[in-house]
């Protein structure tokens, strides 16, 4: 007869659960600051403007500062619209290819509409508020960002549920991949490193 009680979560397993946890959700808003200067960099390049330099500091929130900007609303669009779409298209593409890890992607992705959303949607009510600030400065409708972050923020949530099992969580029991949750970490080691010389460069 079989054992029909739970099979309880070791120590170890615990640690590599909360290893895993850490290192995604950190390393997912790392990598989310990295892709959304990039869409502000890519759209001034588009745009004939100059990127002075970008600010990727792990303890605080990205910038790009640009040297010439001759289409300013253009550029400010960048980051939130490259911040979305391009993780939206990785985790589609990973999906489709069969690759192993797809969660973590898909995680990243929710990441970052989740994040785009409010940023757009819910800091353009505050005081200078980056890019909301420069956006409606330029002409851009304070509904428009509003929009944009209803429409973003329940994408996001769609993408992440349903990944809890593989996190530990729920039926799993606190389990997951060793090497997944150590090559995370690993990951997440490797670019604030980056990010830190980046920052002090």
């Amino acid at each position: 007869m079989e054992d029909s009680v739970p099979q309880r979560c070791s120590t170890r397993d615990r640690a590599l659960q909360v290893l895993l946890l850490a290192s995604t959700g950190a390393l997912s808003w790392l990598a989310m600051m990295v892709v959304h200067e990039f869409g502000h960099v890519l759209f001034a390049w588009l745009s004939g403007g100059a990127v002075a330099r970008v600010v990727l500091g792990p303890l605080e929130f990205s910038r790009t500062e640009l040297e010439k900007n001759p289409h300013p609303l253009f550029v400010a669009w960048g980051g939130a619209l490259v911040g979305v779409t391009l993780p939206l298209l990785a985790t589609v593409f990973w999906r489709l290819r069969r690759w192993p890890a797809w969660y973590l992607l898909q995680f990243f992705a929710g990441l970052c509409l989740i994040s785009n959303g409010i940023y757009l949607g819910l800091v353009s009510f505050l005081p200078n508020a980056a890019d909301p600030a420069d956006l409606m400065r330029e002409g851009c409708p304070q509904w428009v960002l509003v929009l944009f972050g209803i429409a973003a923020f329940p994408i996001g949530l769609s993408l992440w549920n349903g990944l809890g099992p593989h996190f530990g969580l729920a039926a799993a029991r606190g389990r997951v991949d060793a090497r997944l949750a150590l090559g995370t970490f690993l990951c997440l080691l490797a670019l604030i490193g980056i990010e830190v010389v980046t920052y002090t460069g």
